[in-house]
């Protein structure tokens, strides 16, 4: 019982650690998607083809990383976090829970994307709407993503959304979805 609760203590000390650094050195702490809006983004996920893969910028601990990939064992799910506990963390997770379909890089989405020439069919996050950041996605968009993007709460500021899905938890969180025109 000891073990057990010595092993739970640690694991909340390296959240606390984490999120403290996080807010430190990049000033954003992970933040998970709520139950609900993880079930709406799979919802919309599930509407394209099953050969798009799907990547979760800023995957943190992957909460919602791991629910991908359980609810599309056919898909490639990839997890980019810029935090190193929650990409260490996340990545002992991937091991452990055998996830074959996960792969999960650590470094700057943006940067991570350019340097390994990443092509994006679906792409999900619940990044700040800093303007670098949204600068980031936008480009992201223009240039990189084939199908999707989904964001959580924050929109682009110069793209408009092609569906808002608006109070889907009790934090009256939207979803802002970009959908690619599909050519004819």
């Amino acid at each position: 019982m000891t073990y057990i609760f010595l092993t739970v203590a640690c694991l909340l000390l390296l959240i606390g650690i984490s999120a403290i650094l996080s807010l430190m050195m990049i000033r954003i702490p992970p933040i998970p998607s709520s139950p609900s809006v993880v079930r709406a983004i799979i919802g919309e996920i599930k509407k394209t083809p099953s050969s798009c893969s799907v990547t979760e910028l800023g995957s943190g601990y992957g909460y919602m990383l791991f629910r991908l990939a359980k609810a599309f064992p056919e898909r490639q799910i990839i997890g980019i976090e810029i935090s190193f506990v929650p990409f260490l963390f996340s990545s002992v997770i991937r091991i452990l829970g055998r996830f074959k379909n996960v792969r999960i890089f650590y470094g700057n989405a943006f940067t991570v994307v350019e340097k390994r020439n990443l092509s994006l069919d679906i792409a999900v996050g619940y990044l700040i709407a800093t303007q670098k950041i949204s600068d980031g996605l936008e480009k992201l968009y223009r240039e990189r993503i084939s199908e999707l993007l989904i964001l959580n709460t924050y929109p682009l500021r110069n793209i408009s959304a092609t569906q808002i899905r608006t109070n889907l938890d009790m934090f009256k969180s939207a979803l802002y979805i970009y959908q690619k025109k599909t050519k004819s």
